[in-house]
């Protein structure tokens, strides 16, 4: 650790770490914000810590050396501060301890900043009076202005001690600053008495070493003498003032046994009483030899554990053994809280030893007891655990050794498991006798609180009540801390952490608990991209003590904390760093800010009790959730249903349930219904009741236990949950199991190109048959406005035949058609209108109000259209998903403007003109014109091949899909380009290769080509769709091409010439059919529909008609004419080879014989252009090798000859054996040949 001290060797050392290669990747990927591995966090850390305490030197040494001044230090003037403020700032500055002096200026230099800082703040606050600031803003000033008041606290903390250690020298001084460290005192009158009291332990302390170091066979410390004295003890190191002995709390219950005999009830608790507490060890048996070296905190803390060892020892707690025992445990210090604590660690015995499990009593039942005009006190014992004996016979597994010497406990030690239930269990037989006098307590381990009712504090009946407790106190042996108790009636006190205020008949968070979690908060956003997993513990711990106050609020918001420790430790340790993630950000965030909006809640209503009750029970199937509010003073029964989205009904059980209760309390909060109230929710799922009350670490439920949250805060709901067994809530099962098979909606596009002009240039207000989920109205904040047969989400009624603002709504109806009848004589009894979608039915008994003498509509429509049928004319809503679509309507559809209102004029009656959704132009009268319509979209859905458009239809089924689940529902076609964009990119995310996107991209043309949108209204020609298209491209890349290899002819021929040796017709079949593929360039699905008719035999050639070829788009047929052949040798093994190696090997010698023209090679292959042709040809590596060869550096002099290389000859034979084997492939009879 020399670099510390050395600037140069400090510098040295951050040259050392950079030049490491770990250190660089560590560096990369801790500035990527990826998660480090254990060494490269380590390397980061060393690193920080250099270059910090590099920075440290070079300010030191210049201020030591004058050369620099702090640019605070001219803000604030040593010799302006006040006297008490000046306190040792100024002593020892010239010194002779050089140590020192650098010491003290570097205390003057915190001082100074806290202090110009601490000025600079009650500026801002003086200015800023009467100023109305943000809530964040005044938190922050006063986070800020504390900050800098504990600063200069320390400061002036640490001058005191540097001007004590200068006073008494180094060697006397530390020592003693190091006793008065490990006490906090409140007053500074104190302090001299203190240092004197300190000064003569230390002097004690150095004679009692030199009389160690003198006796014989001793070391330093404790020595190891037989047995300790307690007159050497209190002589060496006094605990206390001499003359007042240490109060010895061992044996102080057992002595008092008759006291005890006359209340407690169980014998267990009275045989630990008089004997003292017995170890039950498993199976029997004793645990075996073990002897454990103790903690390197009791080392690091060592005049602590020996002054802690010898406390004990003059308590009784402790008692010297002279030989070696079986079990030797070690000892440890907890340093976390303001006080040292010695801890026997007895994890190892723990193990071994038989002890039930118990919870401690809880608040809530001591403060339902209290009343107005109670009087509060507590009290807490003082070494409460050694009060307990351990039995003789298990002292000798609870033994510890310090500095050579070894040591049994004879009480209860603070870290033996069963200690806490025999203490509670001990204790529980005075608080049942206290109980059994109508006394009310609450006791905590070691604390106690009472409530007494007293008129007054000093009430006469309540002090005996105090008098008659504190003296059962003292007759059972329990010896009362003072200093953590309050002897006296108070109306408020805080308790376990837990503030309780009678006068203002609240629970609260105590000021001090707040501070510790605002000040722990800020410290994680400070540490926030290297947190210390013990802060991020403490964060959530100290949030959790507080859930009696503010509720399920400190699950919920410490959940990604509970999460971060438990993922890091599953890797790491306690002591490891980590980068925080954005939901513990947000958790931080809340507690700084809203956390403590409601620090308070009241006593005599804790969590809503006294708040009218509502209960909703709820229940989700696999498509949709059902639930059905009690009747209650508050309203009638409601019943609630609606239906998953398509992406929730693929997630588990546990989150479709929290959904359901999600949308029914939204549902059921129709005109303030549960506003103010407590709710309880009843379901079947009992993971859904620890969600709601505690989160979970699973993201998405998380979300939705806080959205849960929220809701409820924003609506004033006190929120409790009850899991009740399926049997018992049959009714929300039944509401969650509802089909409607008339979930269907007209398609959006319809309603925006009707919404304008079918009510008379008013747009519609209210949808009167709808759902949260297929809601086409609006209203102008955005929000849906319709009405439900079930109680959902947004609804603005229930039973829109129940609802009375029909007159003053523009009225949209797309009802079930079964129920049209009854929406006519509705409307004409309301004297109302709507816009009614309605099928031309002849036969159903309403089409006479429609159209009553057959021929004519009736009067009350006032304006009317037909739509165009096609297949998504109607789509198919949730409760319709897992039935497939609506489909091509069979019938006729009106869109119908019905008034019975007085005020709605008569319109024109036809709409003959305006565009229709698909691109198409209304006219209804003509029915020749109507079946043409029909036809024409069949004849344009044939410009593309059948295959394709079937490919087509599946992806247009997603793509519908997709659109049907956005909130709130787009439409497909025509479709925005930010609806096609984000479709790609959703297909994009998911695809692995490019075709994927284009299939999808290519889908969304034809539907838009098909509904004849004109080519410059395409969306899929839209610059941010090209993008998106463009994007993936370079993202996926195009499939890699499956090329076959092709087939040499000389392999075809000996194939074919082996079926035919065999015999048969279908050999021959088989035969043929590869010579007829390999000669005329025929793909397989080609060859498969040649008939007998389509080939005739000539003398010296064959003619095969094809039909239909893949780029034959006008079906005129192509006949295919094929020379005799001459025969061949080999055969391929035809694992190698797919359909297409007979088109690709004809085509590729064809081609190199170089015999006919570009055109010709392209018509008689039947290719729709050159570059298609080509995939199909082969070359040999001469030919692709021609291109360099051709280069002026690989060629050769002109000027002589140069001669052929082996490879060149080689290449020379082959093409002229290839060409010989081509002659035999012209289109002209070959001598010899049999005709095929």
């Amino acid at each position: 650790m020399e670099w510390f001290t050395d600037p140069i060797l400090c510098q040295r050392r951050i040259d050392d770490l950079q030049a490491q290669p770990a250190y660089a990747t560590a560096f990369a990927a801790f500035q990527d914000g990826e998660d480090l591995s254990q060494p490269q966090m380590k390397l980061i850390r060393q690193m920080e810590r250099a270059t910090a305490r590099l920075a440290e030197l070079k300010g030191l040494s210049q201020v030591a050396s004058g050369d620099r001044k702090r640019p605070w230090e001219a803000a604030v003037d040593l010799t302006q501060l006040p006297g008490s403020d000046r306190l040792e700032l100024t002593r020892n500055d010239d010194g002779k301890d050089k140590g020192l002096r650098k010491q003290f200026l570097e205390t003057q230099h915190h001082f100074v900043a806290h202090s110009a800082s601490q000025l600079a703040l009650n500026d801002a606050k003086k200015e800023l009076e009467g100023v109305e600031l943000p809530e964040t803003v005044t938190l922050a000033l006063e986070f800020l202005s504390e900050t800098a008041k504990e600063g200069v606290a320390r400061a002036k903390a640490r001058a005191k001690i540097l001007a004590l250690v200068s006073d008494k020298g180094p060697e006397v001084g530390w020592k003693i600053c190091e006793k008065l460290e490990r006490k906090s005192y409140a007053d500074d009158e104190e302090d001299e008495k203190l240092m004197r009291k300190a000064e003569k332990e230390v002097k004690a302390e150095k004679i009692h070493a030199a009389q160690a170091a003198a006796a014989k066979g001793r070391n330093k410390g404790l020595g190891r003498g037989s047995e300790f004295s307690e007159e050497e003890l209190v002589e060496a190191v006094p605990l206390c003032e001499q003359g007042v002995p240490v109060p010895r709390v061992a044996g102080r219950l057992r002595e008092r046994a008759p006291f005890w005999r006359t209340f407690v009830r169980s014998s267990y608790v009275m045989s630990w009483i008089e004997r003292g507490f017995n170890l039950k060890f498993k199976d029997g048996r004793a645990p075996p030899r073990v002897h454990l070296a103790n903690h390197v905190s009791a080392v690091r803390h060592a005049t602590f554990v020996t002054d802690a060892v010898q406390e004990c020892v003059l308590m009784g707690a402790l008692r010297e053994v002279p030989s070696k025992p079986r079990v030797v445990l070690p000892l440890m210090v907890d340093d976390s809280r303001d006080k040292l604590r010695l801890i026997f660690n007895g994890k190892w015995l723990n193990a071994f030893l038989i002890f039930p499990k118990f919870k401690y009593e809880h608040l809530q039942p001591f403060v339902d007891l209290l009343r107005r005009g109670d009087g509060l006190f507590y009290f807490d014992y003082k070494s409460g655990y050694y009060h307990v004996d351990l039995h003789e016979m298990s002292r000798t597994y609870v033994v510890v050794e310090w500095q050579g010497r070894f040591f049994e406990f004879c009480v209860l030690p603070f870290g033996l498991a069963p200690a806490c239930w025999v203490f509670t269990k001990i204790n529980k037989e005075l608080v049942g006798k206290w109980r059994g006098l109508g006394f009310r307590v609450h006791p905590y381990v070691d604390d106690f609180a009472f409530a007494v009712r007293a008129p007054t504090l000093t009430d006469p009946s309540a002090l005996a009540v105090l008098s008659r407790i504190m003296r059962d106190v003292r007759e059972a042996g329990w010896l009362v801390s003072e200093s953590k108790s309050q002897l006296f009636f108070t109306r408020a006190l805080v308790h376990i952490g837990i503030g309780i205020d009678l006068e203002g008949g609240v629970l609260f968070v105590p000021e001090k608990a707040l501070s510790k979690i605002r000040a722990c908060v800020s410290d994680l956003l400070r540490l926030f991209h290297r947190l210390p997993l013990r802060l991020v513990a403490k964060f959530a711990g100290l949030v959790n003590a507080q859930w009696f106050v503010l509720g399920g609020v400190t699950r919920l918001y410490a959940r990604a904390a509970a999460v971060l420790i438990a993922d890091t430790l599953t890797w790491g340790s306690w002591a490891s760093h980590v980068p925080g993630t954005d939901a513990l950000r947000a958790e931080l965030e809340f507690w700084l800010t809203d956390g403590f909006r409601r620090h308070q809640r009241g006593i005599w209503e804790p969590r809503g009790a006294g708040l009218q009750l509502e209960t909703v029970h709820a229940d989700t199937s696999e498509v949709a959730w059902g639930s059905w509010l009690e009747q209650s003073f508050g309203g009638p029964e409601l019943l609630g249903h609606s239906y998953l989205t398509m992406s929730d009904r693929l997630k588990s059980s546990t989150l479709r349930e929290l959904r359901g209760i999600f949308d029914s309390l939204r549902a059921f909060d129709v005109a303030g219904r549960l506003r103010g109230k407590r709710v309880l929710v009843i379901c079947d799922n009992q993971a859904v009741h620890f969600v709601i009350e505690s989160g979970s670490r699973h993201q998405e439920l998380q979300e939705l236990a806080l959205a849960v949250h929220d809701f409820c805060a924003d609506h004033g709901v006190v929120l409790s949950s009850l899991w009740m067994p399926r049997e018992f809530e049959a009714r929300a099962d039944a509401l969650s199991k509802i089909r409607d098979h008339d979930d269907w909606m007209v398609n959006p596009a319809i309603f925006q190109w009707a919404d304008p002009w079918i009510a008379g240039g008013w747009r519609h207000t209210r949808d009167r048959f709808a759902t949260d989920k297929n809601c086409l109205v609006f209203d102008s904040a955005g929000a849906p406005s319709f009405n439900s047969a079930w109680h959902c989400p947004g609804t603005s009624g229930v039973d829109t035949f129940g609802q009375t603002d029909w007159r003053e709504h523009v009225n949209w109806c797309n009802p079930p058609f079964r129920m049209i009848g009854r929406l006519l004589l509705f409307l004409q009894a309301e004297r109302a209108a709507a816009s009614i979608v309605a099928p031309v039915w002849t036969f159903q008994p309403w089409w006479v109000l429609l159209c009553p003498d057959g021929v004519h509509l009736a009067d009350c429509v006032v304006q009317w259209t037909e739509l165009q049928p096609s297949a998504d004319t109607f789509l198919p809503g949730l409760g319709r998903a897992n039935e497939g679509g609506v489909g091509l309507p069979d019938f006729r559809v009106l869109l119908l403007r019905v008034s019975f209102d007085e005020r709605e004029p008569a319109g024109p009656g036809i709409i003959g003109t305006g565009e229709q959704w698909a691109g198409l132009q209304f006219s209804v009268t003509d029915p020749l014109e109507m079946q043409l319509r029909a036809d024409m979209l069949l004849a344009v859905s044939g410009t593309r091949e059948a295959s394709t458009m079937r490919g087509y239809s599946r992806v247009f089924v997603r793509y519908q899909a997709f659109c049907q689940d956005r909130d709130p529902p787009r439409v497909p076609v025509p479709a925005d380009p930010v609806t096609v964009a984000m479709y790609l990119q959703y297909i994009a995310n998911a695809a692995r290769t490019f075709s994927v996107v284009k299939t999808a991209s290519a889908m969304v043309f034809t539907a838009h080509d098909l509904a004849l949108v004109p080519a410059d209204r395409n969306p899929t020609s839209h610059r941010l769709v090209a993008a998106v298209r463009e994007a993936a491209h370079r993202r996926l890349g195009d499939r890699r091409l499956n090329r076959k290899e092709p087939l040499e002819f000389a392999f075809v021929q000996s194939g074919a010439r082996c079926w035919l040796m065999l015999g048969g017709v279908t050999r021959q079949m088989f035969a043929t059919l590869g010579l007829d593929m390999w000669t005329g360039f025929w793909r397989y699905d080609c060859a498969e529909k040649v008939r007998l008719r389509d080939m005739k035999f000539c003398e010296t050639h064959m003619t095969t008609f094809l039909e239909k070829r893949k780029t034959d788009k006008y079906r005129y047929g192509q006949l295919v004419e094929v020379a005799r052949a001459a025969e061949g040798q080999p055969l391929c093994p035809v694992e190698l080879y797919g359909t297409q190696s007979l088109r690709s090997g004809g085509a590729t010698a064809v081609a190199a014989a170089d015999q006919v023209t570009d055109f010709e090679f392209n018509q008689y292959g039947g290719w729709s252009s050159s570059a298609a042709a080509a995939t199909y040809k082969a070359t040999n590596l001469n030919r692709r090798l021609a291109v360099s060869r051709s280069m002026p550096h690989a060629q050769q002099s002109t000027d002589e000859e140069r001669p052929l290389s082996v490879q060149e000859l080689q290449d020379l034979e082959d093409l002229e054996q290839l060409g010989s084997e081509l002659e035999a492939v012209q289109i002209r009879p070959a001598e010899g040949q049999s005709a095929h």
